[in-house]
C-alpha cells in the first residue's frame, strides 16, 4: 500500500511472483536454498484489490511467456 501511495498519476507499478506448478520450485529451494512463496492468478489479484481503490486503477495480472512467474501491473488514473 506504501508504494502505491507514493505512485505519481498515471504512474506504472509492477510486482512479480513466482507462478504455483513452476517446475523447478522443489530445485531452487532444495539446492539453492530459495524459500520460494508460490501464488496464483487469484492470490495476486487478492493483493492487487487489497491494495489499492480499484476506482482509481487499470490493473492487470498476466503470466510471463514460460508461464513460471505472474506479472501485476497496476497503473494510477491521472
Amino acid at each position: 500500500k506504501t508504494c502505491l501511495q507514493m505512485l505519481k498519476p498515471n504512474g506504472t507499478f509492477l510486482f512479480a511472483n513466482y507462478a504455483e506448478g513452476t517446475p523447478d520450485a522443489g530445485y531452487r529451494e532444495t539446492f539453492m536454498d530459495w524459500v520460494l512463496l508460490l501464488r496464483s492468478e487469484i492470490d495476486m489479484w487478492n493483493i492487487v484489490n487489497a491494495s489499492v481503490d480499484r476506482n482509481t486503477v487499470e490493473a492487470q495480472v498476466f503470466f510471463g511467456e514460460n508461464r513460471n512467474v505472474l506479472y501485476a501491473v497496476i497503473e494510477k488514473r491521472g
